[in-house]
């Protein structure tokens, strides 16, 4: 009668994980803040770190970024850009993922705040929500020019 798994000498891996996941590197990113329409924005950062880690077709990433946006024409959506690579998911069912921030003008206590990532966009938007309702985009009106923003979070998401 055989053991199964067969054994191994010692020393010797039963399943490589470099077969299984390929090999795999923590790698930084460079995260920014933005709006749809930049006009003349201007951000002085005091924390901007990102990291993430590739394994098979999966992303799992985490960032925090903090610092006082200043605008007087700068308008849309507020925007993290410079995300590793572009979420690959069905273009109608982007990729959410809740983030902790501190800077925001929200409509409601009880609202939260969520990065979508736009597929085959390297970025997010940024949305509250409240309940199980629709959406809105935090925004150059949400955001008081001269605010200190901060956001965190750790995402997940699938390419190519």
């Amino acid at each position: 009668m055989e053991d199964f798994p067969p054994l191994l000498p010692l020393g010797q891996e039963q399943y490589p994980a470099k077969d299984i996941i390929g090999q795999a590197i923590v790698q930084s990113w460079s995260v920014t803040l933005s709006f749809q329409t930049v006009g003349d924005l201007s951000v002085a950062y005091t924390t901007r770190t990102a990291s993430f880690l590739k394994i098979g077709n999966w992303i799992f990433s985490d960032f925090k970024v903090e610092g006082i946006m200043t605008y007087t024409t700068a308008s849309g959506a507020l925007l993290i850009s410079g995300i590793p690579y572009a979420n690959e998911l069905d273009p109608n069912e982007p990729f959410t993922n809740a983030i902790s921030h501190n800077g925001f003008i929200l409509p409601a206590i009880g609202t939260y705040v969520i990065a979508v990532l736009t597929p085959a966009v390297s970025g997010m938007k940024i949305q509250s929500f409240r309940g199980a309702g629709f959406g809105s985009d935090v925004d150059s009106v949400t955001i008081i020019t001269g605010t200190n923003v901060y956001l965190a979070g750790q995402l997940m998401y699938k390419v190519g």
